[in-house]
């Protein structure tokens, strides 16, 4: 076992600090565990995604992250389940980037909190800009596509009518707005629902209750 409460200053990854608060590292991969660590402007690349739980790399991957982040880092596994990690991480971007997979509008000076439980991703009041578009997004994003419902609430104010929105569109209006051209800037809710339905099909519901 490896045990310890080391400094608040116990390493870095490139420009960001790293500080481990309570830490026990069992080496019997039967014994119970807990780790816990904070990570403050750390650069989201490819050796972090790489040190992710795999659900949690699938959930990166949707997202595109760019930028720093401070990150919560909580981990634990009770004794004799080798195979069961519990994971509960909050990400707080610090003017960072994303580019949502499912609604693919380029967002920059992300912040806010994402938390992750180990099934799904929260999103509590993030928000973002791009090109003097202000963006609120509060919901929950699935593991994967097959494993849960996509459930977000996005707000916009300001928004520009230009080829990021359309690209952001589902396909199927994108013509009509080829057609429409149009010009200017919105203001909007949208409510999007995405996951499987009854049948198992793919199923996206798109709502504006609120749309200027």
């Amino acid at each position: 076992m490896i045990a310890g409460s080391p400094s608040a200053d116990d390493g870095d990854v490139g420009r960001g600090k790293i500080a481990f608060e309570d830490t026990t590292i069992p080496l019997d991969p039967a014994a119970p565990l807990y780790f816990e660590f904070e990570a403050k402007g750390v650069e989201f690349d490819r050796e972090l995604r790489e040190a992710l739980p795999i659900t949690t790399r699938a959930i990166n991957d949707l997202l595109s992250p760019r930028g720093r982040f401070d990150i919560e880092w909580h981990q634990q596994r009770r004794r004799g389940r080798p195979g069961k990690t519990i994971y509960d991480i909050a990400v707080r971007p610090q003017g960072a980037s994303v580019t949502y997979a499912s609604v693919p509008y380029p967002l920059s000076n992300v912040r806010g909190t994402v938390l992750y439980d180990g099934g799904k991703v929260v999103l509590e009041k993030v928000s973002a800009s791009n090109r003097g578009a202000q963006i609120v997004i509060d919901g929950q994003i699935p593991q994967s596509p097959t494993a849960g419902i996509l459930n977000m609430k996005i707000t916009g104010r300001n928004v520009p009518l230009d080829e990021d929105f359309k690209r952001a569109l589902p396909e199927m209006y994108q013509g009509m707005w080829d057609k429409l051209a149009p010009k200017g800037t919105i203001q909007f809710t949208l409510q999007l629902n995405e996951g499987i339905d009854e049948l198992g099909e793919g199923l996206t519901r798109y709502s504006l209750p609120d749309c200027a």
